[in-house]
């Protein structure tokens, strides 16, 4: 009886996210991640919660996501968003991942991991973690352990890793008016990606631009 309530609460989702769509939200694609070259941030600065980067007059209560919710997936939207953006190159996560798994640097000596703790020490839990232990041992360990198993394995799409279930959880990405590919979320699988070579990996489009009018190589 469980798996049936569960199946039709599945059933009731994928149908409201169907609703009202421009395009098939549910669509994956497979692109080189070497492609995605910026990040959508929703502000001139990159949110503390998200990518471990400080930011003033940061708070929850009006966090503003970097990207869109996947509840979003499919539409088209228009106004600046896509020009809100960072090189991957400027991206404080990625910095402190290359650092962290091509030059053997600890993640204690890395600006994203003292960010994250400045605000799990504020009162803030962030994926599970309620302490700097908890941060290390819990997300840190599974981010090497995620390196290791796509070292070993390669790079397996979320169906893969959930006993063949289909399910939506790829790195996401939006297209921006110029055809642009702009990182939305899932940078762990992301980043970890490029810092290995993986040549394609499957991502899911959230939203594209209202005035989407060509595809850019990034």
């Amino acid at each position: 009886m469980k798996s049936i309530y569960k199946n039709s609460r599945s059933r009731l989702w994928e149908f409201n996210l169907n609703r009202n769509r421009e395009a098939d939200p549910f669509t994956i694609k497979w692109v080189d991640p070497t492609r995605i070259n910026w990040i959508t941030v929703g502000t001139s600065d990159v949110d503390i919660i998200c990518d471990g980067d400080s930011r003033a007059d940061y708070s929850l209560v009006d966090y503003p996501v970097g990207g869109f919710h996947r509840s979003q997936a499919g539409k088209l939207i228009g106004g600046d968003w896509d020009q809100r953006k960072i090189h991957i190159n400027d991206y404080l996560p990625y910095r402190s991942f290359q650092k962290h798994f091509d030059e053997n640097v600890r993640w204690e000596n890395t600006i994203f991991y003292n960010n994250v703790v400045d605000v799990i020490e504020d009162g803030h839990t962030l994926w599970g973690c309620e302490s700097e232990k908890d941060f290390l041992y819990k997300r840190c360990d599974y981010i090497d352990n995620l390196y290791q198993n796509i070292l070993k394995d390669g790079y397996k799409p979320a169906s893969k890793l959930h006993n063949g279930k289909k399910l939506y959880h790829e790195v996401e990405i939006n297209i921006g008016r110029d055809g642009r590919m702009l990182f939305n979320d899932g940078k762990h699988r992301f980043i970890l990606a490029r810092i290995i070579g993986i040549d394609h990996i499957p991502v899911r489009i959230i939203v594209r631009h209202k005035q989407l009018n060509r595809f850019s190589q990034g």
